[in-house]
C-alpha cells in the first residue's frame, strides 16, 4: 500500500505479486483472493481493464470458498471503478458492497 500510495506502481506491483505467491505457496486462498483484489486495483490503476477484470474474477472464486467479508466488499468496489471506468453505471457493485459492510456493521471508520 505503501508503494502504491508514493505512486510507484511497479514496486507495489513486484512486492504484491510476491505476497500473492506467498499466499499460494502457503494454501491461504482468503490471504491470496485479497491479493488478487490488489493486483486488480494495480492493473486497473496501470490502464490494464482486461488483467483487473480477470484478476477480480479469480478473486471472487477464491474469496466464495473462504468467506472474507472484507476482501469481498473490496472487490465490489473494486468492480465499481472497472465498470465507472468502461462508463458504465456501478450502481449494483456499490449495492452489493453496502450489504457486505451493513451485514459486518463496518465502522464508518473503516475503509471499505
Amino acid at each position: 500500500e505503501l508503494e502504491l500510495a508514493s505512486g510507484r506502481l511497479e514496486e507495489a506491483a513486484a512486492l504484491q505479486g510476491r505476497a500473492q505467491a506467498l499466499g499460494r505457496e502457503l494454501g491461504d486462498r482468503r490471504f491470496e483472493g485479497a491479493c488478487l483484489v490488489t493486483s486488480a486495483r494495480l492493473e486497473r490503476l496501470a490502464g490494464k481493464p482486461e488483467a483487473a477484470a480477470r484478476a477480480l474474477e479469480a478473486a471472487g472464486a477464491m474469496l466464495r470458498e473462504v468467506p472474507d467479508p472484507y476482501a469481498l466488499a473490496l472487490l465490489q468496489c473494486e468492480r465499481g471503478h472497472l465498470l465507472l471506468d468502461a462508463g458504465a453505471s456501478a450502481q449494483e457493485a456499490l449495492e452489493q458492497a453496502g450489504d457486505i459492510a451493513a451485514v459486518m456493521q463496518a465502522a464508518p471508520a473503516r475503509k471499505v
